[in-house]
């Protein structure tokens, strides 16, 4: 009963409120049409007239104003001054000229401009004699360090280590950049089969399936998981180089294979329109803006050789090859001669199908070896100090056979995806 009774007073109270605002509507349209409404619309409506008139009444004395003698005067004065102005500042402009193209002023700036330039040749010469005379001094210096027997059988001992672990990083890390291109491209519906010198498309370079967007992340793909792979590896090495053993040097060369085959492989496509060249070509790249980038580029990967001396002086197998008179030794020996070691292995093994492009990524890695050997200088310095000595590790041989059979005729035959 009470629901019942609840349900009839609500239909009765939404029906009343129906009827209050009915109500309010008829009061509001009753009084638009009152004797008072209509007067003050009326009121409304001339107040509004006048404002009219008014704003064209003034209009029209501005518009008498202008042709009056005194605004005429006005008018024609200004224009004086402003032509006696343009006049003024045209001849300051032309006395600029004569004075900056008088005889003792080119004479001047002859004199400064020769200085200017004697001053860039002294300081690039004193640079470029620096750097010379420090690698020539290197050279000179480690002929006399080999003389002792010791120093000599340490020095072969890492250069085959870590010319070793150089080839073993960039078969990983070349392997990953293909990877990364591949299964993007398979992505879009299109094979590829990776080869130790290229990764080969199994479709015609005309065929419908490519596309200005997926030839672009193709070609990205590749370089871009390299520099993720690079930071990541370096936080890697970061782990192991306080740890004994050679993880640390393996993971250090995969970290600067894996940054050169993003900023190497810049300037290397921009050298060959292939790979990473193709992003610059799809995305219509002006000239100047690739010698831009291809010069930051150069920089950056400088820089990371700058900072890399610190990482190859870490992993020494004792505190006594890094010593201050030993660094420069022990790091021609664990970088440079290890990356041209390295380089011409990978050519000779790669023939004959050698690619320019791979070539060419491989070649500028050196703006990265260079800085190492020219910066060992480090006040502090700690190394974790090896127990066993230092010899030539019979298990990263055979490993190192077994990855070059992999590469060489492995990927030889290719591996499709």
């Amino acid at each position: 009963m009470s629901k019942k009774l609840y349900s009839k007073n609500k239909s009765n109270s939404s029906f009343n409120l129906f009827l209050y605002k009915l109500d309010i509507i008829l009061f509001k349209f009753l009084a638009n049409f009152s004797k008072k409404n209509r007067k003050r619309k009326a009121k409304r409506n001339k107040e509004s007239l006048k404002l009219t008139l008014h704003k064209y009444n003034y209009r029209l004395f501005k518009f008498k104003k202008w042709f009056t003698k005194e605004s005429r005067y006005y008018r024609r004065k200004k224009r004086k001054e402003f032509f006696r102005y343009i006049k003024f500042r045209i001849n300051i402009f032309y006395k600029k000229i004569a004075y900056w193209n008088s005889k003792e002023i080119r004479e001047i700036r002859r004199k400064n401009r020769k200085k200017a330039w004697n001053f860039f040749i002294e300081k690039r010469r004193f640079f470029f004699e620096l750097y010379v005379y420090r690698i020539y001094k290197s050279l000179v210096d480690i002929k006399k360090w080999l003389k002792d027997i010791e120093n000599r059988k340490s020095f072969i001992t890492n250069i085959i280590t870590s010319s070793i672990l150089f080839i073993i990083a960039y078969f990983f890390t070349y392997f990953l950049y293909q990877l990364a291109t591949s299964l993007m491209a398979r992505a879009y519906n299109i094979h590829s089969v990776i080869y130790f010198f290229k990764t080969d498309f199994l479709i015609r370079s005309y065929s419908n399936l490519w596309t200005r967007n997926n030839v672009i992340l193709i070609s990205f793909i590749g370089p871009m998981v390299s520099l993720v792979i690079g930071f990541i590896l370096f936080r890697v090495f970061h782990f192991f180089r306080k740890k004994p053993g050679l993880a640390k040097l393996f993971f250090l060369w995969c970290t600067l294979h894996s940054f050169n085959m993003f900023f190497g492989a810049y300037i290397a496509g921009v050298l060959t329109n292939k790979g990473f060249g193709l992003v610059m070509l799809w995305l219509f790249f002006q000239l100047l803006l690739n010698i831009s980038f291809t010069f930051i580029c150069v920089i950056l990967l400088i820089v990371i050789g700058s900072i890399s001396a610190k990482p190859f002086l870490q992993t020494a197998h004792h505190s006594s090859l890094i010593s201050e008179s030993n660094r420069t030794y022990f790091l021609v020996g664990q970088a440079f001669i290890p990356y041209i070691i390295g380089n011409i292995f990978i050519f000779l093994i790669s023939l004959p199908d050698v690619k320019p492009y791979q070539a060419f990524i491989l070649a500028v890695m050196g703006f990265i070896i260079v800085p190492v050997i020219l910066k060992p200088n480090y006040d502090k310095l700690k190394i974790v100090k090896e127990d066993a000595p230092l010899r030539i590790n019979v298990k990263l041989i055979v490993a190192f056979i077994i990855m070059v059979l992999i590469f060489r005729f492995g990927l030889g035959y290719g591996f499709k995806i």
